[in-house]
Order: structure tokens, then sequence, then C-alpha cells
């Protein structure tokens, strides 16, 4: 039996003629045509042909929706979404003609009427044609594909009537959306157990010996990061710009040339800073801390590694203007070898693969314990170097959870607990485990309720209605015989 048939028996209204919206709305970015002689049948559904030319329109009307250029894997994504539309497109109109869904002539005219309103409100013949000219359609083809767009219209609303919303889903919903809590939590991470664990000597080594593959693999991965350190300056800095309006490069490098030969001759270069530099870093004396090499301009690379540390280097022309730079020391770049780093990954590795089960052992004994005591057992929690944290405002119908992310099992089992209760699980909450207590509950009054229902119910039955018609489209196209002769994308 198909969604239509099971939705048959239900007396809830659904108005036709606010659909009208979505069919002015077609209009406008689909356009209708005489399109010529087709070429090839894109997809086959029940026998019937979709065309590669009305594909290729479709097409095209979606693409002019994004308003910016797809990537390979957007527009494929996008070709597909269009050739399973225009499949639900067919099957929705063939079921409208099986139930013997009719639209009249007579609702064609007041449809066109008003689409094509005049300034003054009443239908514009004008305005018609010089659409049907602009397009390049026949008014027939026109008022044939409204005639079609309005019948699919028409049964989707006969659908939409078997969405059922109860009272009792309604101010369960509300009070759902309105309900509050505070929660205290602590996480629980893998990590904080590597220092309880002790990995003799002949344990490393065996594992050096059977994992090569995998310490070299990590090492690879994380070689940029740890093992790879470029060479670095701890550098204060004067900049006198010359990014601003007439000022004179010219006169800008001559000042800070003379004020290098100051500093050249024993001045203070952090007073000189406070005094005559236009960067922010002045008001510390011209500080700009540690740089690696690859986060300066080249120029100013060139100047700072040419001299050694305590030095000046030469005034630097750079974006902002001409800049003096005091070395303060240099660290070397140095490049750790996979050599050096094994015995290190191989330690890291060992205590990633088995702190997991330590971590899970002792959140399973602290949740019995926070369970008997009723609030985190601050010892315990000490006894791994963690802390309960608190979070407020927490909502039942949102699974992020500040401070801890995506949360879904948690907050589905905090909507069925009071305040004071623990939850009874441990969650797993990205690579860390979690236990919570909801300390606080706030929910909506009867009042409350009474007074927003009304609003809550409209909202929940449109999106019933919604979720019923794409579930009725979906179950046509599962029942149908559909060959797609092309696989967008390729």
């Amino acid at each position: 039996m198909s969604v239509l048939d099971k939705m048959r028996n239900s007396s809830d209204s659904f108005p036709v003629q606010a659909l009208f919206a979505v069919v002015v709305a077609s209009f406008v970015v689909w356009g209708v045509g005489n399109q010529g002689p087709t070429v090839a049948p894109v997809a086959e559904v029940d026998g019937q042909a979709i065309t590669d030319v009305e594909f290729a329109r479709a097409m095209r009307a979606e693409t002019s929706r994004q308003r910016r250029a797809l990537d390979a894997e957007e527009q494929a994504s996008l070709q597909q979404k269009v050739l399973t539309d225009l499949i639900q497109d067919m099957l929705v109109l063939e079921e409208a003609r099986r139930l013997g869904i009719e639209v009249s002539e007579d609702e064609i005219k007041l449809a066109i009427a008003r689409i094509f309103k005049g300034d003054d409100g009443k239908y514009s013949k004008e305005r018609y044609q010089t659409y049907l000219e602009r397009t390049g359609t026949s008014a027939s083809a026109f008022e044939r594909q409204l005639y079609e767009d309005m019948m699919r219209s028409k049964v989707r609303a006969v659908v939409a009537q078997g969405a059922r919303v109860s009272e009792q889903e309604v101010k369960r919903r509300f009070v759902e959306q309105e309900t509050r809590l505070t929660l205290v939590y602590t996480r629980i991470p893998a990590a904080a157990f590597y220092p309880a664990i002790d990995i003799p000597q002949a344990e490393l080594d065996a594992f050096i010996a059977s994992s090569a593959d995998r310490i070299k693999s990590t090492y690879d991965a994380q070689f940029d990061r740890r093992f790879n350190d470029p060479r670095k300056a701890e550098l204060r800095t004067i900049l006198l710009r010359t990014d601003l309006p007439g000022v004179s490069k010219e006169d800008v490098k001559t000042r800070l040339e003379a004020v290098r030969v100051e500093l050249a001759a024993g001045g203070d270069f952090a007073t000189a800073a406070k005094r005559w530099s236009e960067d922010l870093s002045a008001v510390n004396g011209g500080v700009l801390g540690v740089q690696a090499d690859s986060q300066l301009d080249p120029a100013v690379t060139e100047a700072v590694f040419a001299v050694g540390a305590g030095q000046l280097t030469q005034v630097v022309e750079t974006s902002r203007g001409y800049q003096l730079f005091l070395v303060e020391s240099i660290t070397d770049a140095k490049v750790t070898t996979l050599e050096e780093a094994t015995p290190i990954l191989a330690a890291e590795l060992i205590k990633a693969d088995r702190a997991p089960a330590l971590a899970k052992t002792f959140s399973e004994e602290l949740l019995a314990t926070w369970k008997a005591e009723g609030r985190p057992p601050l010892a315990l929690l000490a006894s791994r170097g963690l802390l309960p944290e608190t979070v407020e405002d927490v909502g039942l119908t949102d699974p992020q959870v500040q401070g801890l992310g995506l949360a879904v099992e948690l907050i589905a089992d905090v909507k069925n607990v009071q305040a004071g209760a623990v939850l009874p699980d441990v969650y797993t909450i990205g690579d860390d485990l979690v236990i919570a207590q909801v300390t606080s509950r706030a929910e909506p009054t009867e009042a409350e309720v009474t007074a927003q229902v009304g609003t809550v119910r409209a909202r929940m039955q449109a999106m019933a209605r919604m979720e019923l018609i794409q579930a009725w489209e979906t179950d046509l196209v599962a029942r149908a015989e559909v060959v797609r002769y092309v696989q967008p994308g390729s």
C-alpha cells in the first residue's frame, strides 16, 4: 500500500490556493517553450522518457539559482538532484491523473491572472504577452506546464492532509523547546592516563621492532609540526611607515638611517622604538618575539639572518614602510630524524593504545561513585588531574552543548531526567569520555504552554506536511520502474 493510500481517510484540511505562489515561482525561474527535437533520453520512468532537453533546461534553472560557480563535486551533486526532481515530478503528475484530480480552464485563467498583474493589481494581458515573447514560449505550452504544476500541487495538498500532529505531541515539543538545564560534567581524556603507564625498555624495544611501519607513518604525518623545526630569530623592530598619504619615502628612509646610526653608537633600542616606531609593538619597546623565517617577509628574512645575535640589521623596505630590526637571538633550524624520534613515538603509541581501556575503567568507577554520592567526587577526579565543569542554558532540542560539542546521546538521556539526577551512562563525545549531572531544570508553566501551543501546532503541522509529502514522493520513486541512462557527474 502506498503512502497516499494509507493517508486517504484523513480529514485534516489543506488549502490548495496557497500553493499558487509555488507555481508562480516555478515559472519565473524555469520558463516554458518549444524545445525542439529530442536528442536522447536521460532517464525512463514507467516507460516514459525524460529528455536531455528537459534535463538541460532544469539544470540551467538550478545553476542560475546558485549564483556562484560550482566545483566538479557540487556540479555532480546538483545534476543528481535535478534528475531526481524530474523523475519525482513525472511520477507525481501521473499519480494525480490516476486519482482523477483535475484542473479546470477557469482555474488556469485565474492562475494566469494572479501571476501577471498590472500596476493596478488587475490581470495584465500585455505583461502576459511580454513574458511569452521574452521567453520564446507559446501560450499553449505555458498553460500546459501551468496545468501540470497545478495538478502536482493539488495531489501534494491531498497527501498533506494525512499529516496529523496530536495535542500531546505539540505540548511535548513546546516543553522541550523552552526547557533549560544546567549541567555539571567531567571530560575524561585518555591522555590523562598516560603518566600512569610504565613501559619497560624490553617492551619498548619489542614494539619498535614490530611496529616500524606504524612509527614511520606517524613520524611522516607529524613531521612538519614536530620534527622539522625551522630557524628562528627573537626580534625587536622600529617601523616608519610609507603607506600613508603625503609621505616621502626618501625622507622616511633618511630618518630611519639616522636612528640606526644612533643605535649603532650605543643607543637603547627599546627607548628608540617607543619614541619613533609606528608599529603597534612600539609600546613594548618594539618586541616582536620569536619569529620563524617562514613567517617573515623574504627581504626581512635575508636581513635578519645575515647578522648575528645582538646586532642591528640594515634598514629594510617592506610593504608598510622602512623597518629596522634588532636580532636578540637566533635558533638554528633542526630536523629530528626518524631514528631520534622513534623511541618517543613508540612510547606515545603504546600509551595511546592502552590509555582508552584505563579511561573506561576509571570512568565506570567514577560514574558509580558520582551516583552514590549525588555530586561530583572531587577527590577521585583530582587523582587524575580532572575537574568538574558547569554549563548553563542547555536546551533539549539542540544536540550541540557548549564546551562539549555534538552530544546526541547525552541530550537524548537528558530529556528524561529531573534536576539532581546523574545521567545513566558514560558518553563518548569526540575523543573523550563524559559523565554529567543535571543540577537544575527550568520548564515552561502550564499557562505558557497554553498561550503558545497554537503557534507551535501550526509550525509542527507545516513540518509534518512537508515530511509526509517528501516520504510519499520517495515511495513513488521506489515503486516505479526507473532507468537512468546518464549518471550525473560522469
